[in-house]
């Protein structure tokens, strides 16, 4: 196909800027009603990489816990993200999560095309309980007494739902 845009002045040197993939000849007036055209010049698009990230998805970790997050993509560099924003200094293969939000990792392939991972979201459950009354005080049982009742609350503090899965009383 033949291309004619309009020529851009850069530095005092015209430029023509080409956006889309194909073939181009640029054809140019010259003086006296001549025309000159270009031998053709041909634009491709590259791929962007597919980033493959590990693990993947809903991971969830307990407070004080990590969790390492690896780029299955070689790539000649590495930016790990949280939340959409840039973590500063995470540019390995590897990132070790200790808090909560969403990561990814960008790269760039060795053209030069920009990559980006699904996204892995990490979640630190707030796993918070206490017990009232604190303790339970049987006082002395006596002789005759093989048994007494007394009753304890578990109260969930947390802003997750808790289950109890085994129980161990002295």
């Amino acid at each position: 196909c033949s291309f004619i845009a309009p020529l851009l002045a850069v530095g005092g040197t015209p430029r023509v800027v080409g956006n889309e993939p194909g073939t181009y000849r640029f054809t140019v007036p010259a003086d006296g009603g001549c025309v000159a055209t270009s031998d053709p010049v041909t634009i491709t698009t590259l791929p962007a990489p597919e980033v493959d990230i590990a693990p993947k998805g809903l991971q969830t970790i307990c407070i004080g816990d990590t969790l390492v997050l690896t780029a299955m993509t070689d790539a000649p560099s590495y930016e790990w993200l949280r939340n959409g924003s840039i973590i500063t200094g995470a540019t390995g293969k590897t990132y070790v999560v200790r808090s909560d939000g969403d990561y990814q990792v960008r790269i760039a392939s060795s053209q030069g095309c920009p990559g980006i991972s699904s996204i892995v979201r990490v979640r630190i459950p707030d796993v918070r309980y206490s017990f009232a009354p604190s303790g339970l005080d049987f006082g002395t049982l006596g002789q005759c007494t093989s048994d007494t009742t007394l009753e304890i609350e578990l109260i969930n503090n947390g802003a997750v739902d808790i289950t109890i899965t085994s129980t161990q009383f002295p």
